[in-house]
């Protein structure tokens, strides 16, 4: 939903629009989609995890943050990890994480999270997270940092992507993705793709 304002849940019952914008649908094949119905009460769906046999849903602050699972005819809120709109979803090691802004969490289960990152860094936003070479990475915002999270739990800095140091810091690492045995991420706001060769060489 582009129009964040008519997307608002508070606007559309205002003007009769119906349900909430944070809506997932399924592919059933050709061009058919089927709704699976609304997720909370927010504006934006950010991202969606698989986790341990079900779907799940992270939705924008309007919605105040919250997670849900899927249970084949609705949507089970899994909590709130600080009320900021979750950015990312992403299952490793049988754990599922959760990035809102500045912030990495672990789920616990029963609604609750764990907080193993706050602005690392300094760090304005945590957009992306990723798994590479067995550990869990985080692409930020706007200092375009990409992050690596190490075995006794602190975050190094792989180094920046994006419009480079000293000028306007509006870096943001909306993307990381694995391929060939490379780590490759994309980079607002000059549409680039950056490859990870070491520590501080992108």
């Amino acid at each position: 939903v582009w129009d964040w304002v008519r997307a608002c849940p508070v606007v559309r019952k205002e003007q009769g629009l119906g349900d909430a914008g944070t809506r997932v649908f399924v592919y059933e094949g050709g061009a058919q989609w089927r709704d699976l119905g609304a997720v909370g009460d927010g504006i934006r769906v950010h991202c969606l995890a698989s986790y341990d046999g079900a779907l799940y849903a992270g939705i924008d602050r309007a919605g105040d943050g919250h997670c849900f699972r899927f249970t084949g005819d609705g949507w089970a809120d899994c909590g709130s990890p600080n009320g900021d709109s979750i950015q990312n979803l992403f299952a490793f090691h049988g754990d599922l994480y959760a990035a809102t802004h500045g912030f990495v969490y672990r789920y616990q289960g029963d609604g609750a999270w764990t907080c193993i990152a706050e602005h690392p860094h300094g760090v304005g936003q945590i957009h992306c997270l990723q798994v590479f070479d067995d550990c869990l990475w985080a692409g930020t915002w706007p200092e375009g940092y990409t992050l690596r999270r190490e075995a006794d739990g602190d975050w190094c800095n792989t180094g920046r992507g994006g419009i480079a140091e000293g000028l306007s810091e509006i870096n943001e690492i909306n993307a990381l993705c694995p391929h060939n045995g490379k780590l490759y991420a994309g980079v607002l706001p000059k549409a680039q793709i950056y490859r990870y060769d070491s520590d501080g060489r992108w």
